[in-house]
Order: structure tokens, then C-alpha cells, then sequence
């Protein structure tokens, strides 16, 4: 991690974050959104969208 850049700043500039199953599972442990406040897409080949209800 680079101590200069500051990915807060960075992150509050977007509303939307695209991800894949794996980043998705890893952050959220299999659980709900893991960014509160950004509309999250996740995309899989293999993950249910029933285990994940919006």
C-alpha cells in the first residue's frame, strides 16, 4: 500500500462497484454488500443470486 494515495477519497468519488465472486466472498464473507452506500454487481458464473437477495 502506498501511504501517499488516499483510496477514501478515491472510493467516495464512485457510486457503483463492479466485482467477481472470489472479491465478492472475500470481503463480505458471503454476506451482505460489502461497500455500504455503493450499489454492488457481482459477477459470476457459479455464485446464486437466490443466496444473495437484493
Amino acid at each position: 500500500m502506498d501511504p501517499e494515495i488516499d483510496f477514501g477519497a478515491i472510493l467516495r468519488e464512485f457510486d457503483t462497484v463492479l466485482m467477481g465472486r472470489w472479491t465478492f466472498e472475500g470481503m463480505t464473507g458471503g454476506g451482505s454488500a460489502p461497500m455500504s452506500g455503493m450499489q454492488t454487481f457481482v459477477f459470476s458464473r457459479t455464485l446464486c443470486q437466490s443466496y444473495h437477495p437484493t
